[in-house]
């Protein structure tokens, strides 16, 4: 069981807007589950300091935190720069997930400060998703991890990264656990090698980087 509860939750977000100094922090594997959802939210929105929350590989957490948190995270408070709610096995098979997401990125264009989301989607949400980074060109890192893509989100993902195409302002795209095979690899490499490609960090897996040497114009 979590030691977390809704009470310390809410202590430990007191105590981070007492320490402007703690930027950063990590709940990641912590077994949280979604009766923690109001206060998540309330932690990743209200936290004035804070600019980077993890939040990975909670098994518990499912629908009602996701609604709590683009709920939250949609409000002006929110500072986040960086969130990973990457490997929510709850939440990934959840068909309404990936276009939630994508709604949720499309909505921070503009004044939201939010460059940088990691998490884990439905291979058949993958386009909601891209279609919201299509429309926010702050957002400038994407992680998709930990599904099984298969050749048509490659596809998806090659007809939307790299030079010329909607989610060209992409800098990182971390693909790490999504199994997208040698074949996938090599051409979204092929891709991301092209000329006036603005990605400077791609990776397919924790040791296989997509970008290796540009090509030469």
């Amino acid at each position: 069981a979590t030691l977390w509860s809704r009470n310390t939750l809410s202590e430990l977000s007191h105590a981070l807007n007492q320490t402007p100094n703690v930027t950063s922090l990590s709940l990641a594997a912590s077994r949280l589950d979604d009766s923690l959802a109001k206060p998540l939210a309330a932690l990743a929105s209200h936290c004035r300091h804070l600019r980077e929350l993890n939040l990975s590989d909670n098994e518990g957490l499912d629908a009602a935190f996701a609604q709590a948190l683009v709920y939250g995270l949609g409000q002006a408070a929110s500072k986040l720069e960086k969130i990973d709610i990457s490997n929510l096995p709850g939440l990934v098979p959840r068909a309404a997930w990936g276009p939630e997401l994508g709604r949720f990125i499309a909505s921070q264009q503009g004044g939201s400060s939010l460059s940088s989301i990691r998490a884990s989607v439905h291979p058949s949400s993958v386009m909601d998703v891209l279609q919201g980074v299509s429309r926010n060109l702050g957002l400038t890192s994407l992680g998709l991890t930990h599904a099984r893509f298969h050749e048509g989100v490659v596809q998806q993902l090659v007809h939307m990264v790299g030079s010329g195409k909607p989610c060209a302002h992409l800098r990182e795209l971390d693909l790490t656990y999504s199994y997208i095979g040698d074949t996938g690899a090599a051409l979204l490499a092929e891709v991301l090698r092209g000329p006036g490609t603005g990605a400077t960090a791609a990776r397919a897996s924790p040791r296989q980087s997509l970008n290796g040497p540009k090509r030469v114009p």
